[in-house]
């Protein structure tokens, strides 16, 4: 093969690389792998799908929706999702929770956080950024240990599995909020931020134990608290009437989207985060290139 064709293969695989992000970012591009459970689902057990959902949403708990925005395609129930028990789909504006999984008022409810913070953390790349560059990492037996973007979410989860004993609704607490707090912060730090951040909910500003937690947070988040003070800013101007949080939009354009895409891949790092980033940098160069945005 002479170098003229290999160069031409090379500028052809370069522009298949930096097409397939275009195409990713294409609002009926992303799709739920599996069915919205209470529309309709192929699974054999159609009927218990139903009844799961329906439980877990009678008795969800309601203050998540002050605590972190939904997506904006809201959040749906599908039957499977290999193996996961939740998903972020940031392009299509979807938060999808497994049926299989299991699903309960507690740990259901971290796993919603868990995704709404994904959701967080790319519509705001920048103050996210910051702050996950300044904390210690997690302990390496923690999911959060996976890549600073799931670190990151999994601060959320584990805040609330922190707030949750303010109001333990049949369960029993071993330990106060505080040493939760405590051995959750040394686990996975950041998680006092959102603890933080939770304790403005007046479910839990009321709640017996509230004072203490709260300073313990604040002591813990202080290194970073200018980090947070951004986050929590820019989640307070989503802040509705009615206490709840205005919808994550869909950025307008596709060079929006793609940068977006790309600053996400930066912030997770790793091998898989630098080879996202750079097909993305190649997307964005295409695109400039085209006229399009």
């Amino acid at each position: 093969m002479s170098l003229r064709i290999k160069l031409i293969v090379l500028v052809l695989m370069l522009m298949v690389l930096g097409i397939q992000p275009v195409f990713e970012t294409n609002p009926g591009a992303a799709a739920l792998d599996g069915e919205v459970a209470l529309v309709c689902t192929d699974s054999r057990d159609a009927d218990r799908d139903v009844e799961l959902v329906a439980a877990y949403l009678e008795n969800r708990a309601k203050q998540i929706d002050g605590l972190l925005p939904d997506a904006r395609g809201t959040t749906r129930f599908v039957a499977s999702l290999n193996g996961k028990a939740g998903v972020a789909m940031q392009d299509a504006g979807i938060v999808a929770i497994a049926v299989d999984a299991g699903l309960d008022t507690w740990t259901t409810a971290a796993v919603e956080l868990h995704e709404r913070a994904h959701l967080l953390s790319f519509s705001i790349p920048d103050h996210t950024a910051r702050l996950m560059h300044s904390l210690p990492a997690p302990a390496r037996n923690q999911y959060a240990a996976t890549n600073r973007a799931e670190h990151f979410a999994e601060m959320a989860a584990r805040a609330w599995d922190v707030v949750s004993v303010l109001a333990p609704d049949g369960f029993c607490p071993v330990g106060t909020p505080a040493e939760l707090l405590r051995s959750a912060e040394a686990e996975v730090p950041g998680t006092a931020g959102f603890v933080a951040w939770y304790m403005r909910h007046p479910k839990f500003r009321a709640a017996e134990g509230a004072i203490e937690l709260e300073r313990e947070a604040e002591r813990l988040l202080a290194p970073h608290v200018a980090e947070w003070r951004a986050i929590w800013s820019s989640l307070e101007s989503r802040r509705r009437p009615d206490g709840t949080l205005q919808p994550f939009e869909r950025p307008a354009s596709l060079q929006d989207r793609l940068q977006l895409r790309r600053a996400h891949a930066r912030l997770a790092g790793g091998l898989g985060g630098r080879i996202d980033s750079a097909q993305l940098t190649l997307s964005l160069a295409l695109l400039r290139l085209s006229g399009r945005h």
